[in-house]
């Protein structure tokens, strides 16, 4: 039970108009420039839809992936 008690005072320390208005501008960061930037490491799905995936293809070697 401690450590629901523990968490318990966290979320009301944290629970505060300016730290919520704090996560919600980083979380909304994070999403536009996931949305514009793409994720690092992952091609766009534009970039996707253009190659093809090998799946949707209807034949498909190795040599050509």
């Amino acid at each position: 039970m401690p450590l629901i008690n523990s968490l318990h005072s966290f979320s009301l320390k944290i629970s505060r108009p300016a730290t919520i208005a704090a996560i919600t501008v980083i979380t909304l960061l994070f999403l536009w420039l996931i949305n514009f930037q793409g994720v690092p490491g992952i091609p766009s799905i534009a970039s996707l839809l253009r190659i093809g995936l090998p799946d949707m293809l209807f034949a498909y070697a190795p040599s050509s992936i």
